[in-house]
């Protein structure tokens, strides 16, 4: 089965969507239905596996917190390429802008991720995160989970 890149980038957009509404809508549940545990996780070169819901939620929690912390009024995600590796896996890469009224609050920063489709769903398996400097977030995301 032969998909173009637009069908990719369409399902990694809807993964975007999804999380986001679900950030938004401070859904932790809803949120994490787009993941498939245990989820490899990689911040600024410290890799976790998440294998359970509760470190997922804690993860889901910190990120809140620093959403409110810096007082986020819009996460713009881009998706910068997307493609499917198989036909039930994309990988892809997105640009991350926190934006609190009208100023950004740190560079922009990348994330790449794999989606994996099973029982009908495409699920985030795994993913990388390079935050900036400027941003305290990267090492407070994996903190303790184990």
């Amino acid at each position: 089965m032969i998909h173009c890149e637009s069908s990719a980038k369409q399902t990694a957009q809807n993964a975007l969507d999804g999380t986001d509404r679900a950030i938004q809508d401070g859904d932790f549940t809803a949120f994490s239905s787009f993941f498939d545990l245990p989820l490899v996780t990689e911040i600024n070169g410290k890799t976790e596996v998440i294998s359970t819901i509760q470190g997922l939620e804690t993860v889901f929690d910190r990120f809140q917190k620093h959403l409110k912390l810096n007082r986020v009024t819009m996460i713009h995600r881009r998706i910068i390429l997307a493609e499917f590796v198989r036909s039930d896996l994309v990988h892809t890469t997105h640009e991350t802008h926190l934006v609190a009224g009208h100023l950004l609050i740190n560079e922009p920063y990348p994330v790449y991720s794999e989606l994996q489709l099973a029982e009908g769903r495409w699920h985030i398996i795994s993913s990388k995160t390079a935050f900036p400097d400027t941003s305290r977030l990267g090492s407070n995301l994996l903190e303790d989970l184990c």
